[in-house]
């Protein structure tokens, strides 16, 4: 199972198509949305569920477009215009507000990875997040996050400032100037997001200790007009689940990511989501030992 996992991301990893070459064949176009680092998975993620289901519903073929849509309405705009099928986001209040645009797939997809922050900070600064043991420490620094991300309202909720970019690559720039203190990533995205701008900004590190939690739902979603392709792609999930390549794609991803946030001396912090929909409310995951004690502030266990 996981040589043909790891084929695929091979594969996948060159951006090109993966098709049937038969002219009756379903073609699918797929957003990649969020940072590189979570790309990969995603892009996997989605071609094994059609791959899953392709006795059942047959052949196809998928590519992917990473343009980069910084608004809802940018997004909804390109899906109408049927440039692309399916996409990946978190499950939040804008989503919300535009359900009848997309068709969710009610199966949550990375088992709530995404709501651990790492924070990328100035290394002049190393010293000053030693010193944060509590949510009251984090609330006298700011952070940065990107417009309309569903955590800049869950950082605000919890009493911390936010200052907000319309460019992703913005964040690192106004890091370097001083506009706020910390860049929250996630724990599977975090050390790509570095790589790729650590030649620019070689004054930024990854604070290794502190790693902040919420409740934070990944799903894939479809154009509403796509309902046959929305019944193969949970059908293909779900047989993913019980078969277990979900899991060791997971595995291959994140098992890394995890290791490394369930040492000793992390400190967690947890969140309130407040903006969380109890029906997409995704199972607090076990990704930390159950002794790890965490500072909490209001924090939630999702289900």
């Amino acid at each position: 199972m996981r040589t043909r996992i790891f084929a695929a991301l091979i594969y996948l990893s060159s951006g090109i198509a993966w098709a049937d070459k038969t002219p009756s064949t379903p073609a699918f176009s797929m957003w990649l949305g969020g940072s590189q680092g979570r790309q990969a998975y995603d892009k996997t993620l989605v071609w094994l569920a059609l791959e899953k289901s392709r006795e059942e519903f047959g052949p196809f073929s998928l590519s992917t477009h990473s343009r980069r849509l910084n608004f809802e309405r940018e997004r909804i705009a390109y899906s109408r215009a049927r440039q692309f099928q399916i996409h990946v986001a978190p499950y939040y209040e804008i989503t919300l507000e535009n359900r009848r645009e997309f068709t969710r797939i009610k199966e949550p997809i990375i088992n709530g990875i995404l709501g651990y922050r790492q924070l990328i900070i100035r290394k002049e600064d190393k010293n000053k997040f030693a010193k944060v043991k509590t949510l009251d420490d984090l609330k006298k620094l700011s952070a940065g996050q990107g417009a309309r991300w569903p955590d800049a309202d869950i950082l605000r909720n919890s009493g911390i400032k936010v200052v907000e970019a319309h460019e992703f690559d913005a964040l690192f720039a106004m890091l370097e100037k001083k506009r706020f203190d910390f860049i929250p990533l996630g724990i599977n995205e975090i050390r790509e997001c570095m790589t790729q701008f650590q030649h620019r900004y070689p004054e930024f590190i990854i604070e290794q200790d502190l790693v902040l939690h919420y409740p934070l739902s990944n799903f894939m979603f479809v154009a509403d007009n796509q309902t046959e392709l929305a019944k193969r792609l949970e059908y293909g999930l779900k047989k993913m689940k019980k078969d277990g390549s979900f899991d060791s794609l997971f595995a291959l991803h994140f098992q890394k990511n995890i290791k490394h946030i369930n040492r000793p001396e992390t400190r967690l912090l947890l969140l309130a989501n407040t903006g969380l929909s109890s029906e997409s409310a995704s199972v607090h995951p076990a990704l930390l030992h159950s002794d790890k004690k965490a500072a909490s502030s209001s924090a939630i266990s999702a289900d």
